[in-house]
C-alpha cells in the first residue's frame, strides 16, 4: 500500500488490515455483537485460536502497543514521537529498514506516518511497514 492509500482508511479500516497483517482471518462486523469480530492467530505455545473480538488498534494504546512488539519481532527499529498539539502531525512514528540501522550513522528510507492519537499513528506506520515488506 501507499502512505496515500494508508492515510486515506477510515478507522474501521486501519483495523481490519492491522488484524489481518497479525493473522487474524474471517475478519467481520457481527451485528449481533455489535464488533468487529475473527478467528484469532494461534501464538507460539499453539494457544489461542478461536472467535473473538478484534483488537481496537487506532483506539486502544494497548492493542496498537501489540503491533509496534510484532514490527520489533521482526527486527525492525521503532521511533515514535509526540510534538506540540499546535504542530500539523502531532504524532509520528517511524520504522526503519532492518536490524543494520544504527540511529544518527546509518542511512535509511523510514517509513513514518502521523496522526492525532499514537495509537492512530502506530496502527497506520505498521500497516505501510508490513504491506511495504510484503510487496518489496
Amino acid at each position: 500500500m501507499t502512505r496515500d492509500e494508508v492515510m486515506a482508511m477510515t478507522v474501521e479500516e486501519l483495523r481490519i488490515k492491522a488484524a489481518e497483517l497479525t493473522g487474524w482471518e474471517k475478519v467481520k462486523f457481527a451485528p449481533e455483537y455489535g464488533d468487529l469480530w475473527g478467528n484469532r492467530p494461534e501464538n507460539d505455545e499453539g494457544h489461542g485460536e478461536g472467535w473473538d473480538v478484534i483488537p481496537d488498534y487506532p483506539h486502544d494504546i494497548a492493542a496498537a502497543w501489540g503491533l509496534v512488539e510484532e514490527l520489533k519481532g521482526r527486527e525492525r527499529q521503532v521511533e515514535l514521537l509526540e510534538r506540540p498539539a499546535d504542530s500539523h502531525a502531532r504524532i509520528w512514528m517511524t520504522v526503519d529498514d532492518g536490524p543494520d540501522y544504527i540511529p544518527g550513522l546509518t542511512a535509511y528510507d523510514p517509513i513514518g506516518m502521523t496522526a492525532d492519537t499514537m495509537s492512530r499513528a502506530i496502527t497506520r506506520a505498521f500497516i505501510l511497514a508490513m504491506t511495504q515488506e510484503d510487496n518489496g
